[in-house]
């Protein structure tokens, strides 16, 4: 989505080639492969002279497949004028030969991650020590290693994001907002009026995250539930056993179908996550967007969890404070 934006607003020019990097592992109980297939489906109609490729990586050797990618396509062409990548990068790309010899590096924003992004570790300003330091140096001699710093790079975004090591360029979605102006989907909304759009809280456990998606149906009474791309299926299927309502993940980005909803006068209620920023700007009223504080309530579990939860609920806790205390004034909130 934010390559599209990128793209449409002149950002990032054409011709391209698109590499989307794949948790393999994760798509095979997740929607994220269905979301990765048909967001680049979606989006191909808006890109000319354009290329897709899907890669599968695994977890356990990811930034060995990242670094044999780097060095195979600065041995395939060198004449790549521009790198694109997405938020938060491997520090393998970006200190790579093949980042090195292009003229100009943009970072596009990849959720929530771009409120904590470390450039100047990214653009080589600031060299940090990795915990696996073998191993990293094995990757980058692999990649292909430069320990120059990453010069002539920018920061494309819509998060308040600051930085002295990367220029900033700000937006807000208004040439993508605008290309999707007549673009229909399909889907039976009969009987909706709420939908709940959930957010990656796995590190809650099964039992208190489901407890949460509880307490927003007792309160906003939502017809459909939209997990999280890589929520668990059988957590999904929980969710629609216990509250008896429909369980639908799009195959494209949550905020395309923010603008679909709203303008029928469907009101969206959302976990704290990247919509929290990116949202605002698809709102398409007469319909809503609200985005739950849920720190508080996080809080609250933290007091009465064992020792073994404690650790889950206080990353949960310490995502939704990064993310609480970024919405814009302009944004809905309100308390789980």
């Amino acid at each position: 989505m934010n390559l599209t934006q990128a793209y449409l607003a002149g950002t990032v020019v054409g011709p391209l080639r698109v590499i989307q990097l794949m948790n393999g592992s994760e798509s095979v109980t997740t929607s994220d492969g269905s979301v990765v297939v048909g967001s680049i489906e979606f989006f191909s109609q808006f890109f000319f002279e354009t290329t897709f490729e899907v890669r599968i990586l695994r977890r356990v050797v990811w930034d060995t497949q990242i670094a044999f990618l780097a060095r195979n396509l600065n041995q395939q062409d060198s004449t790549y004028k521009a790198a694109y990548l997405g938020l938060t990068p491997s520090r393998i790309w970006t200190s790579s030969k093949l980042l090195h010899k292009v003229e100009k590096v943009v970072f596009l924003d990849d959720g929530a991650s771009s409120l904590t992004a470390d450039f100047a570790s990214l653009t080589n300003e600031v060299r940090k020590p990795s915990k696996y330091r073998f191993k990293d140096f094995v990757n980058r001699q692999l990649a292909g290693f430069s320990n120059a710093q990453l010069a002539n790079c920018t920061s494309y975004t819509c998060f308040p994001v600051t930085s002295d090591s990367v220029r900033i360029e700000k937006h807000k979605y208004f040439e993508l907002v605008k290309a999707l102006d007549g673009i229909e989907f399909g889907g039976d909304l009969t009987g909706v009026k709420t939908v709940y759009v959930d957010s990656n809280y796995q590190n809650l456990g099964d039992a208190t995250h489901l407890e949460m998606v509880k307490t927003v149906h007792d309160r906003y009474g939502f017809e459909l539930y939209i997990p999280h791309r890589r929520l668990k299926q059988n957590f999904n299927a929980k969710v629609r056993d216990c509250l008896a309502v429909r369980v639908s993940r799009p195959t494209v980005p949550i905020e395309i179908m923010i603008k679909h909803w709203t303008s029928r006068g469907i009101n969206v209620v959302s976990a704290p996550s990247s919509i929290a920023y990116t949202g605002q700007y698809f709102v398409q009223g007469p319909g809503k967007l609200t985005i739950l504080e849920i720190q508080d309530w996080i809080r609250e579990r933290t007091v009465r969890s064992d020792v073994r939860e404690m650790q889950s609920l206080a990353e949960a806790l310490n995502a939704a404070v990064i993310l609480e205390t970024s919405i814009p004034l302009s944004v809905v909130t309100s308390k789980l």
